[in-house]
């Protein structure tokens, strides 16, 4: 396939293709933002990391090595800007309004009426809420597996686990979601 990571990243290194890294900034731009937003960063702040780190992973394309996948080393770039963002105290816009709905949390963004939207904002800060009472690397690999697709054996690179661990963390993340009670109203009981 020719719009792999990979070859895009052959195709900048060798004919310095400008086109070859813009399609890898369409592609893992918005799955930047979708990470920093999910990971209760406002909606103006997770645009800025998405862009810095976009700019990082252009800037360190030279010394990429490749041992580990493009995917991880831009996800463990983009991970370490959200951490030192957090460091700094400029996190926790814990709902921001100005970005609904646009990180794909288990909310109906297509509620009609201001009833309806206030009873989304209620459940969103609930689900913020309840995200932060989950552990760094409980909150972070949910939202890189169910958020942005990533593998479990990717997300323990990113993690320095085993993809066992990474399961476990995901299962106490979603039982802790599960059994919080201002989030009963999301989950629906199979028979």
């Amino acid at each position: 396939m020719l719009d792999t990571d990979e070859h895009l990243i052959a195709r900048w290194r060798t004919l310095a293709d400008q086109a070859a890294l813009a399609r890898l900034a369409t592609r893992y731009l918005p799955q930047f933002y979708r990470t920093a937003r999910a990971m209760m960063l406002s909606h103006n702040q997770s645009e800025d990391i998405a862009q810095e780190v976009m700019l990082k992973v252009i800037r360190g394309l030279p010394a990429f090595a490749g041992t580990s996948g493009f995917r991880v080393w831009s996800y463990t770039i983009l991970l370490n800007t959200i951490r030192s963002e957090f460091r700094r105290g400029k996190r926790r816009n814990h709902v921001s309004l100005d970005a609904e709905g646009d990180w794909g949390h288990p909310i109906d963004s297509r509620l009609p009426d201001p009833a309806d939207q206030s009873q989304k904002t209620e459940i969103q800060a609930a689900f913020h809420a309840a995200l932060e009472k989950l552990t760094d690397l409980q909150r972070t690999a949910l939202i890189l597996m169910h958020i942005d697709g990533l593998t479990a054996g990717e997300i323990a690179l990113l993690q320095e686990c085993s993809a066992e661990a990474v399961y476990q963390r995901i299962a106490e993340a979603k039982r802790k979601l599960k059994s919080d009670p201002n989030l009963r109203s999301l989950w629906v009981e199979l028979p």
